[in-house]
């Protein structure tokens, strides 16, 4: 549990580029996990135009970002862009293997449902400067559902031009069987 407790906590403090260069941006690199961040591969890191990208199961925002198959549990995800302008955004999941490289599964062996979610019209803050749009999206929900169990990234796309702006992972896990243990004494000291 620590350890995902560590993960969520450094997810949510990921590395950052500036909005212009988002061409040259790279992936996560074994030379980014070897130095000891705990990202992994394929997944990009966020333009310094987003803060605050937290993704944690609803109930508690320091819970880790896992669900249960077949629970009623969801993910929410949040973020702040600086900017004056609100966006569009469009939400897409992709599901890993253990080793974090896409799965050659089909995408409906994963997810029941679409594999998009729109992000639009997220809240502005009139009380500071900088001017930034808070949003907030929670899935599964009722036209997205996760049927395979497994690693995911979630990747947040500008809606308008298409450019892939960060992805954070998740988990899907499931109870497939039952765990007992006991503890004996086997002599006496």
């Amino acid at each position: 549990m620590y350890k995902y407790c560590l993960l969520f906590f450094v997810i949510l403090s990921f590395s950052c580029s500036n909005t212009s260069e988002l061409k040259t941006r790279n992936i996560v690199s074994n030379q980014d996990l070897d130095r000891g961040l705990l990202l992994v591969p394929n997944q990009l890191t966020a333009p310094n135009s987003f803060k605050s990208i937290q993704l944690y199961r609803k109930g508690n925002i320091n819970n880790p970002p896992i669900i249960t198959l077949n629970k009623n549990e969801k993910l929410v995800l949040e973020f702040d862009e600086l900017t004056s302008i609100s966006g569009q955004f469009r939400i897409t999941f992709q599901h890993f293997d253990q080793n974090w490289m896409p799965s050659n599964i089909p995408e409906a062996w994963y997810i029941d449902g679409f594999n998009e979610l729109i992000l639009t019209g997220g809240d502005t803050n009139s009380l500071s400067k900088p001017n930034y749009f808070h949003y907030k999206a929670e899935f599964p929900d009722n036209t997205l559902k996760f049927i395979t169990s497994g690693n995911y990234l979630l990747n947040v796309y500008d809606y308008t031009s298409n450019t892939k702006l960060f992805s954070v992972p998740f988990y899907v896990t499931e109870q497939i069987g039952n765990l007992t243990s006991r503890v004996e004494t086997l002599f006496n000291s």
